[in-house]
């Protein structure tokens, strides 16, 4: 393949070089005719020159109708040896010339037609050397002629001048031979980078089209593989109410954190492949940023007491332009990872402002990191704490942040010291804030329905985890009923006349009405404005925009049953009379 690659660049090479070929020798020929014109008779000058002329004529209407062919790859080698008959024909003609001309006049003209012989083996030297057969069916007649024709003059000046030329002869065969051996050598390694670059380039595009495959897959499946893991955790949690030997509930206990620490790490997997896959997309708005804030250091603040931290918050009342679900991501990564790595002193989010923009900044007492460190963390699977520590994590943490905020385009700096802390923070441009709606919605008129304040409703298309919700909500003193649809839902809350409590949907249903419409409709049939729980494992940021704006709560699967049970008796506290 190369070899008839390398070929075709030959072809290409004494194409271009043609005109010029021919060019030159009617040159060199006019200006020797020009010289010998009365010195040599005119019988052998004209006839020559005759000859050279057609010969160049039919040179060029050969080149231009090569020129216009476009069969070059199957008639590479009949083009070459075309190419080179016409060199060896040339050379004939002056070979044959010098033969005819060197008898004739003084030594300075016989001098003269050797030089111009000379002159023009050295100019194929530099345009037909590309492929030797060329050349050498030029040059060699060449030689002959002026060898020869030298000793034909007899006398020790022409043997002199005849072994001169024939020692330039040799000299120039080898170094033909050499320089011809560059060019093609050097043609072939072209090629062969070309080659592998090609190859390299196919096998680059496949591997990127197999990892965005990959993150497709999982980011298209992300709401399935979050299923089995959500069932499990509320399993779990069922499991715990019960009541267990002394031996057995420590095995419990080690399952539901097991349970719990596979949910973060496979949320954390979800999440990055979604962002490989380029399926999550930025729309920022004008957000007020204390109330953010403040509900996510509502939501760290157990695990910070927990570890017995302190949790400060310091946030203006500042309106910023972002995405907030996409920046409640990024801080809450960047609060779980403060707290995760601080043994003892306290985390911090507070804001600072950099002119017209605001940084907002996690700070924590712990145990900070080398300039190596802080160049690693950010890199996907790397774990700079020891392995053995507890609910350690495989490391997508920041490499999570460091990608939204790319995606929001809000600069991330990073300030730590060994055994001092670190400080991570984003950098948020500010905005005026969004002017209210003129005309609120009417207040829903009171229910006529008696309330129990224990009844709730509950609407998800997984029957296993409706079995877990049922178990687990019975045992937590609640009255749930169930459905698979909301058709079936409806029938079954109103076959009396409780008003419940609270309603738990799932967001993304695929069958029927969606969870936000179900909340809506059983809003209408109960006339009120009952609390709702949205559960979701849909990371699409435009679903979790819809959830926001509609004002219900919102956890995401797999829910940690401690957190869903805190959750559900706010919403009853704040939804009662």
């Amino acid at each position: 393949m190369h070899a008839r690659r390398v070929r075709l660049h030959q072809l290409a090479a004494l194409q271009r070089n043609t005109p010029f070929i021919v060019l030159g020798s009617l040159l060199v020929a006019a200006a020797q005719t020009g010289v010998l014109a009365g010195v040599v008779p005119a019988r052998r000058l004209l006839p020559w020159l005759a000859l050279l002329g057609l010969h160049s004529v039919l040179r060029l209407a050969l080149w231009r109708h090569t020129a216009r062919r476009r069969d070059w790859p199957a008639q590479v080698d009949a083009l070459l040896r075309r190419h080179t008959a016409l060199s060896l024909t040339s050379g004939l003609l002056w070979a044959g010339g010098a033969l005819a001309f060197l008898p004739h006049g003084q030594i300075e003209h016989r001098l003269l037609v050797i030089f111009m012989l000379a002159g023009m083996v050295s100019s194929s030297l530099h345009s037909q050397t590309i492929h030797l057969p060329a050349f050498m069916a030029f040059f060699l007649p060449c030689a002959v002629g002026a060898v020869g024709g030298s000793l034909g003059l007899g006398g020790p000046l022409y043997q002199a001048v005849a072994f001169a030329v024939f020692a330039y002869v040799l000299l120039t065969i080898r170094f033909a031979h050499t320089l011809n051996g560059k060019l093609v050598e050097s043609l072939r390694a072209r090629f062969e980078i070309a080659a592998l670059a090609e190859r390299l380039r196919e096998q680059k595009d496949a591997a990127e089209q197999a990892n965005m495959a990959k993150s497709r897959f999982l980011a298209a499946a992300s709401h399935d593989l979050r299923q089995p893991v959500h069932s499990l955790s509320l399993l779990v949690g069922t499991l715990r109410q019960e009541p267990l030997p002394d031996t057995a509930r420590p095995i419990v206990d080690h399952i539901g954190e097991a349970v719990r620490t596979l949910g973060t790490l496979f949320s954390s997997l979800l999440d990055i492949s979604r962002l490989d896959a380029g399926v999550m997309e930025a729309r920022p708005r004008a957000v007020a940023l204390r109330p953010l804030l403040t509900r996510l250091a509502e939501e760290a603040r157990p695990l910070a007491q927990a570890k017995g931290l302190g949790l400060r918050l310091h946030g203006p009342e500042v309106t910023v332009r972002t995405d907030p679900v996409l920046l409640e991501r990024i801080v809450r990564n960047l609060l779980s990872n403060a707290i995760r790595y601080t043994e003892r002193g306290r985390v911090v989010l507070g804001c600072r402002r950099r002119g017209l923009r605001i940084e907002v900044q996690v700070i924590d007492t712990g145990l900070g990191m080398t300039e190596e460190d802080q160049r690693r963390c950010f890199q996907e699977f790397v774990q700079l704490q020891p392995a053995s520590s507890e609910r350690q994590g495989i490391g997508l943490g920041l490499a999570i942040v460091q990608r939204l905020a790319r995606l929001l385009e809000h600069p991330l700096h990073m300030r730590s010291h060994p055994g001092r802390g670190t400080a991570v923070g984003i950098v948020l441009p500010t905005t005026t804030p969004t002017p209210e709606p003129a005309d609120p919605a009417p207040a829903r008129p009171p229910s006529p329905h008696i309330a129990t304040g224990r009844r709730v409703l509950v609407l998800d298309d997984d029957p296993s985890i409706l079995i877990a919700l049922e178990l687990l909500l019975t045992r937590w003193g609640w009255q749930p009923v169930l459905a698979g649809t909301l058709e079936s839902l409806r029938e079954r809350a109103t076959q009396d006349h409780e008003c419940p409590a609270l309603i738990i949907t799932d967001l993304g249903l695929e069958h029927g009405t969606g969870g936000l419409e179900a909340i809506e409709a059983l809003r209408e049939e109960f006339n009120s404005d009952l609390p709702a729980l949205l559960i979701t494992g849909n990371t699409a940021p435009e679903r979790l925009r819809e959830a926001r704006a509609a004002g219900h709560a919102l956890l995401h699967k797999p829910v940690d049953p401690d957190r869903l049970k805190a959750t559900i008796e706010r919403l009853a506290r704040v939804g009662a009379p």
